[in-house]
């Protein structure tokens, strides 16, 4: 299913939550239900689940962007949080929400740090792992090493 058909279909299902009060239960409901999905469009879910905001035009403008850089996460993050002030601004406009454009661009820039700041967090961590592993590694061999040698010289003669 192409994203933007995708999108229609999460949509639909965060609406037919609404009457869950607990916007992180609906936001889990759709994260177990569209795991790929969420994982793509973090930002785009969380606002459909959690404020129940989606518009499709400036979904498809940020599919395309994506499409045409082929970014990684953090920057396709920094990419919908542009979405998220698209969204916003023209909720604005429209006299649906009173926040300045300040207000709005602050809020989205927030969504991003927030995103960035887990996500290298996990790096940090994922870094610390792998050099764990690593020095497991060199110790297992030496000890590997260590076996082998007196292996051979008590059992050599």
């Amino acid at each position: 299913m192409n994203p933007i058909d995708a999108a229609k279909v999460v949509f639909a299902d965060c609406l037919s939550l609404k009457d869950e009060s607990d916007h992180q239960k609906r936001f889990m409901t759709i994260k177990e239900k569209y795991p790929e999905f969420v994982m793509r469009y973090l930002l785009v879910v969380k606002y459909m689940a959690v404020y129940f905001l989606y518009n499709e035009k400036f979904f498809i403008k940020l599919v395309d962007t994506l499409n045409k850089s082929r970014p990684p996460h953090l920057k396709s993050i920094e990419f919908q949080s542009i979405y998220v002030k698209d969204i916003l601004n023209n909720l604005r406009e429209n006299g649906d929400i009173k926040l300045s454009r300040v207000e709005i661009k602050k809020l989205a820039n927030e969504e991003y740090s927030r995103i960035e700041s887990e996500f290298n967090g996990i790096k940090r961590l994922e870094k610390k792992v792998k050099q764990e592993m690593k020095s497991k590694d060199i110790d297992d061999e030496e000890r590997l090493r260590k076996e082998f040698t007196e292996f051979c010289l008590n059992n050599g003669n």
